[in-house]
């Protein structure tokens, strides 16, 4: 009796260990696939790039300014015043979501193109196009940011100041804004949105061959990346 006992106790022990042992190998079988998924989901998308209409990717003489993945499956192009109140709205806070969630891992390449809206905007801009490459965007950030210090009836002086952060010294300054090329060049691509993109207004996204207007959320452009990727 104690025999049968023993031997009742001894499968049972080894049900159990033979049972863990199935659930430790299944569960990091899981985790290893999961993580598997999860680094490869880049490559995995389509080039959802490719079926962007060539009419949105010419850029005249300007080279286009990008941050984010070159190759990206999924661009998104903004043409920007820097004037513009509701773009201030969206470099200083959908931007920054959006970068966190589809630039920085790679799904989004995110394009900022100059559309003024007035010659303060053109202005400034030009100035943006004076700085080195990679001080633009870390000068377009502050422009939108401290944008209240510079719209103002005397602009100069505080766009001199900020320029002067980004290496633009007065001579610098005062050059660019007599650059007559860089302004037709400018004038050259607002022009050819309007014509040929139909852009009127300001901030006017493409988030591939889909035209956004006006201030949205995040969650607007979260659901239209998403309607791309599914």
């Amino acid at each position: 009796m104690i025999k049968t006992i023993a031997k009742y106790k001894i499968k049972i022990f080894l049900s159990l260990l033979i049972a863990t042992i199935l659930w430790f190998v299944f569960f990091n079988d899981n985790n290893t696939n999961s993580n598997q998924n999860s680094s490869n989901d880049i490559s995995d998308l389509k080039d959802f790039s490719s079926d962007i209409s060539s009419d949105l990717l010419l850029t005249g003489t300007l080279e286009d300014k990008f941050i984010g993945n070159e190759i990206a499956p999924i661009i998104i192009i903004e043409y920007a015043s820097m004037t513009c109140s509701y773009c201030a709205d969206f470099h200083n806070s959908v931007l920054q979501e959006l970068k966190e969630k589809y630039i920085d891992t790679g799904i989004v390449k995110f394009i900022f193109r100059e559309y003024p809206i007035d010659s303060l905007a053109m202005a400034v801009s030009m100035l943006g196009r004076c700085v080195e490459d990679d001080k633009y965007f870390p000068f377009i950030n502050i422009l939108f940011q401290q944008r209240n210090q510079w719209i103002t009836e005397n602009p100069i002086e505080p766009l001199k100041n900020l320029s002067m952060q980004a290496g633009l010294s007065n001579k610098l300054f005062d050059q660019c804004l007599n650059d007559q090329e860089l302004l037709d060049a400018l004038q050259a691509t607002k022009n050819y949105a309007s014509e040929k993109l139909g852009v009127t207004s300001t901030p006017t996204f493409f988030i591939n061959n889909k035209m956004i207007t006006g201030s949205k959320s995040f969650e607007t452009f979260d659901n239209e990346i998403q309607n791309i990727i599914y």
